[in-house]
């Protein structure tokens, strides 16, 4: 495993185990750069990993159409 995910929303205490905890009202912009962020990332590994998507302190909104 080389290289670190380098972003705020990512937990890489149980590394090669890696959580993203998501925040409560993510912008498309914020998530699109934790997308690229781990994109970079996954280009300097050399071995296997796990990825969990903690998604309890999001908040999502319904638009009725």
């Amino acid at each position: 495993m080389t290289g670190r995910v380098n972003h705020a929303w990512v937990d890489e205490r149980a590394a090669p185990l890696y959580v993203w905890r998501l925040p409560a009202s993510p912008s498309t912009a914020e998530i699109e750069e934790a997308l690229h962020a781990i994109q970079r990332w996954v280009k300097t590994l050399d071995g296997p990993y796990g990825w969990i998507n903690d998604p309890r302190g999001l908040r999502v909104r319904v638009l009725a159409t």
